[in-house]
């Protein structure tokens, strides 16, 4: 009797010939042995690594807390709330969850009444990241003014904005916006690019 095909393969004929080796004596065992001479390809499988979803986000915070004890402080963001409280919180809200996620400290306000007082208090903060909360309705008056008198002040300041605007993100990235945090951004991705800008990782 010739080997079987691999019993993972659907081919014409197996059920008939397995049934001929019964009759012709073969036992289990020998047929079973017929079966896994097969010679055709082998499937390999690699295995599944199990692993906590809240891992990633451990390993960031776990990245900060050791540039802490290196360094003394903690990597920070300022939010340049703008307006009222009505009109910034639930970005502001939203973007101190999304930076603690990364181990940053978010120093946070009660909002400004116009971008030169909130580029003086950011400019004063120390920050390196700047993160702009409003509504996208107020954004283009707010947006490019604000963000180049921070570029302006500093040059190395990361100015991220809290929304995406689908109308308006090519105008604010020319006036200087890098980055975009929104429901469906890559967390992962923009907080280990901030961390790596910081000098939190290498």
């Amino acid at each position: 009797m010739k080997p079987f095909p691999n019993p993972f393969t659907v081919v014409d004929g197996v059920v008939e010939e397995l049934i001929n080796a019964a009759r012709s004596g073969k036992t289990l065992g020998e047929i079973t042995k017929d079966l896994r001479s097969e010679d055709g390809e082998k499937i390999a499988i690699d295995p599944v690594r199990i692993y906590r979803g809240a891992e990633t986000f451990e390993s960031l915070r776990k990245a900060a807390e050791d540039y802490v004890a290196k360094t003394g402080f903690r990597p920070r963001v300022f939010l340049a709330n703008m307006g009222p409280i009505p009109q910034h919180k639930a970005r502001a809200d939203f973007s101190i969850d999304f930076f603690r996620l990364g181990g940053f400290e978010v120093v946070t306000n009660k909002g400004f009444p116009d971008v030169d007082k909130a580029a003086e208090a950011a400019i004063g903060s120390g920050a390196k990241i700047v993160v702009i909360c409003s509504t996208d309705k107020t954004y283009p008056d707010l947006v490019p003014p604000l963000t180049r008198k921070l570029k302006e002040a500093q040059p190395d300041t990361t100015v991220i904005l809290a929304g995406y605007p689908k109308d308006h993100i090519e105008t604010f990235k020319e006036a200087g916006v890098d980055e975009f945090i929104f429901m469906n951004a890559d967390v992962v991705a923009l907080l280990t690019r901030l961390q790596r800008k910081e000098g939190v990782i290498s």
